[in-house]
């Protein structure tokens, strides 16, 4: 580095002596507390005695994401994410979309809220000048539980009855056929839920399968230590296990696009060590863990991997999900271009709509209206629809495509040492989240919320990474 060089970081070297705080921890240091956070809360809601307050447990992680995005101080030096504004905007359709007539008055101020929460660690972990060592140990944090999560997943099977928490009051109140759909029978020809893991959900480990194995594999392409590089290649023999016992499908295909992603960015930046120890690693344990699963599933494992093929993708598809898809286009676009109100759908509708009004159709004091009751959703494009219309929808894409940009760059980088891998595997959960938004409302969930924050942070550690390139 030029003497000039030198004196321009000189700042920036004493900026890092002297990191600023927030309520007694370095700014940086909130990135992995606020993922150990979340799991800590997940965690709880396994023991009974916090039943009760399983609502204000669940919501905890978003309430104090948005008491960071409100508090949290930044580093002055901390450039914006490149998606930021574009986040902006999505957040200004959402609280302009309050005033739609069809917004239910609590219900609304609690979804512009949760969409500000989910969103808000763009803003905020980027800001905190995380830096790279912070993001690997966040990652690691989120690593360890899914990868004991697929473990307990694995072992609830292995030893039914013996691992498996106490089923959610939520879950248990639903109509029985669709409890007994939750349900998988063993190789022994025991009925039980699909694996739990460290969740109260029948097939809540299949997420965890998902992360172990992504995480998993990041860890080891970037440790050089023999025993990282084995309870990697655990992680990811458990994941592989717990998503075929879950069975699980679109997890499955999500799975192999972030995976095809990863493998595409190594030859695209020649990793051609790498890359022949990722594939030979992952066909091992592939064929290796479908066979434990089928001695363990049965054949019911094999005959739901098989109804992938029994029609074109776009057939398997919308026999599954694309109906909503369909619906949403068809019926719901026509009917709210510009979105239907805020607060008709989902939990935040169950929990703070107020049923009486709705019934009387007297919100706003308008009892002309249209009964504002709630409208069904399963994927995401039918809430970014009903909370913003087209403008929410085209907004929130576009965001979404910003950052997804702005990890492959990273990923293609050749500034930013072993930073590269974790851009890759960025890029690969970003693929995942785009294509989880038509099964399910992804980013109104807290797998969104933890996905905006990776991207936040990996991009924070990327900066100062390039800080002090001579």
């Amino acid at each position: 580095m030029t003497l000039a060089g030198t004196r321009a970081a000189s700042p920036l070297l004493a900026e890092q002596r002297v990191e600023p705080r927030f309520l007694g921890m370095p700014l940086g240091a909130w990135v992995p507390a606020f993922m150990l956070m979340q799991i800590l809360c997940q965690v709880a809601l396994l023991v009974d005695a916090i039943a009760p307050l399983r609502a204000l447990v669940r919501s905890a992680a978003y309430g104090v994401s948005l008491v960071l995005l409100v508090m949290l101080p930044g580093i002055r030096s901390r450039v914006k994410h490149p998606a930021a504004t574009f986040v902006t905007v999505v957040l200004g359709i959402v609280f302009i979309s309050y005033l739609h007539p069809g917004t239910t008055p609590l219900a609304g101020i609690a979804q512009a809220c949760f969409y500000a929460a989910i969103a808000g660690p763009i803003f905020w972990a980027t800001r905190t000048g995380v830096n790279s060592r912070q993001l690997r140990i966040a990652l690691m944090i989120s690593w360890s539980f899914h990868f004991a999560s697929s473990g307990v997943g694995v072992l609830q099977v292995l030893y039914p009855g013996k691992f498996q928490p106490a089923l959610s009051s939520y879950t248990a109140g639903l109509d029985s056929d669709y409890v007994g759909s939750l349900t998988i029978t063993t190789a022994s020809g025991e009925r039980m839920f699909r694996p739990m893991g460290l969740t109260e959900v029948p097939g809540g480990s299949s997420a965890s399968g998902y992360y172990a194995v992504l995480f998993g594999l990041g860890f080891l392409m970037e440790s050089r230590r023999l025993r990282m590089r084995a309870a990697a290649v655990a992680s990811m023999f458990f994941g592989f296990t717990c998503l075929y016992l879950a069975q699980v499908r679109f997890l499955l295909v999500m799975l192999g696009i972030c995976l095809c992603a990863i493998v595409a960015l190594m030859i695209w930046r020649r990793e051609a060590k790498r890359l022949s120890m990722v594939i030979s690693t992952l066909v091992i344990i592939v064929l290796v863990s479908l066979g434990w699963a089928v001695a363990l599933g049965g054949d019911a494992v094999t005959s739901r991997l098989t109804s992938l093929t029994a029609g074109s993708p776009e057939q398997v598809y919308y026999d599954n999900r694309g109906k909503f898809l369909e619906y949403t286009i068809n019926d719901l676009l026509p009917a709210y271009p510009l979105g239907a109100g805020l607060g008709r759908w989902g939990m935040v509708n169950a929990y703070f709509a107020d049923k009486d009004d709705i019934e009387r159709g007297q919100l706003f004091g308008d009892s002309a209206d249209a009964r504002r009751g709630p409208i069904w959703v399963e994927i995401q494009w039918t809430g970014w629809l009903l909370d913003g219309g087209v403008p929410l929808v085209f907004m929130y894409t576009l965001a979404l495509g910003v950052i997804f940009v702005t990890a492959c760059r990273l990923a293609l980088s050749r500034t930013n040492g072993t930073l590269w891998i974790w851009a890759a595997l960025v890029v690969a959960l970003n693929l995942g989240g785009f294509a989880a938004t038509f099964n399910f409302p992804f980013y109104l969930s807290q797998g969104g919320m933890e996905l905006f924050l990776i991207n936040g942070a990996l991009f924070s550690a990327a900066s100062r990474s390039q800080e002090f390139v001579a």
